[in-house]
């Protein structure tokens, strides 16, 4: 509480400086009281350091037990305050947070006058619409249909803007259950109103999980897939929580609610135009920020063309809320740039007349250096393609 309400840790007070006062008057006229300063002023700077590495500290462990409890109950919150609350967007290197903002941001949430922003009321409203249009499929199993349910409970209802009534989330628990599974549901809904829990969610919750267990099918969960359009511009890692899906990714293959992932919101290609070709045919593009797929050998190699390429991408992401850098590229492997250039040399040589006579015998006149060029075209359209 102290060094959220100071800033200053008791630790720090206790470093306690010299005072140099007594000793201005007769530091030019003796040496060794002249000597004694320049320790005292030394050991001076020493503790100016040392307050600081200990403030940074302790600030760190304030802002990480706030953040902490944040994270199972306001998901969106505590992401907000890992971005606002980092020192090294100030220049401050060292991986430390300002622990002192991070309470007064949460003091002014639950005391203040202030509102929840419109992106934090937004995000809990996209993931119940999400919810409501990706239904569990038949044979789902109980842990896929408990998490989702829970996660409604514990993440979405508490953080709509309008509110559920109790009455209201015991039926879209209920809801949630797979389509064949409607029946068993109104046998639990009956059940559980005839020992008066059914406004007991997490009961309500456990009874509809054994229903689900009856029919699960052995098979593993399949990824679930969410487009640009509907994760809105909001954190997918977040967001694959907040609806309780472990394997919630986009279409351009980054998953969601690993720790793995990228650090930054929008974490989707799907929907947007990165360069003026845009879309292509396989809905990757190379200008994508998040896209780190290699690109074909073609684009690769060709560095004049590249260095625009790269530099498109940079811009998107600077261009994206937040703003971010985008991870480097992987280049090609050493065998796909090695095939592209034996294409292209046998293409040069078929288009300067240097075929051997053997490839004349394989073919009739003009089919075989024809044949060649088309091939090589071909696959160069191809590897173009890909961009």
């Amino acid at each position: 509480i102290v060094v959220a309400e100071t800033g200053v840790p008791p630790a720090a007070r206790a470093i306690v400086d010299t005072d140099l006062s007594d000793y201005q008057p007769i530091i030019r006229s003796m040496s060794a009281v002249n000597q004694s300063a320049k320790k005292f002023i030394t050991q001076n700077e020493a503790n100016v350091e040392q307050r600081a590495r200990v403030t940074l500290r302790a600030w760190t462990t304030l802002f990480e037990s706030l953040r902490s409890c944040c994270v199972s109950k306001a998901s969106l919150l505590s992401f907000e305050l890992y971005e606002v609350c980092a020192l090294d967007r100030q220049g401050v290197s060292g991986g430390y947070f300002d622990g002192p903002l991070a309470w007064r941001i949460l003091l002014e949430r639950i005391e203040g006058d202030g509102e929840r922003s419109e992106q934090d009321k937004k995000f809990y409203s996209t993931a119940l619409k999400w919810q409501e249009g990706n239904k569990l499929a038949n044979g789902v199993s109980q842990q896929e249909y408990q998490k989702r349910a829970f996660a409604f409970v514990q993440y979405i209802m508490p953080n709509l803007a309008q509110k559920f009534e109790a009455n209201d989330a015991s039926e879209y628990i209920l809801a949630l259950m797979p389509e064949e599974l409607y029946e068993a549901g109104q046998r639990v809904k009956f059940s559980a109103k005839m020992v008066g829990r059914f406004l007991d969610h997490k009961y309500l919750i456990r009874l509809c999980g054994e229903e689900v267990f009856k029919k699960q099918k052995a098979s593993g969960p399949q990824p679930t897939f969410i487009a640009f359009e509907t994760l809105g511009g909001h954190p997918l890692e977040l967001m694959a929580m907040a609806v309780g899906v472990e394997g919630l990714q986009t279409a351009s293959g980054y998953h969601g609610g690993s720790r793995g992932g990228p650090p930054h919101p929008a974490f989707a290609g799907v929907g947007k135009t990165w360069c003026p070709k845009c879309p292509h045919n396989n809905n990757s593009c190379i200008c994508d920020p998040y896209n780190t797929k290699s690109p074909p050998p073609s684009v690769y190699l060709n560095t004049n063309r590249w260095k625009e390429l790269m530099s498109l991408r940079d811009r998107n992401g600077a261009g994206e809320s937040p703003p971010f850098t985008p991870k480097p590229v992987p280049k090609p492997s050493a065998e796909s740039i090695k095939k592209y250039q034996d294409i292209m040399a046998k293409r040069n040589n078929s288009r300067r007349g240097d075929k051997k006579d053997k490839d004349k015998k394989a073919a009739p006149e003009g089919a075989a250096t024809g044949g060649v060029a088309a091939n090589t075209d071909s696959l160069e359209s191809f590897f173009e393609g890909l961009r």
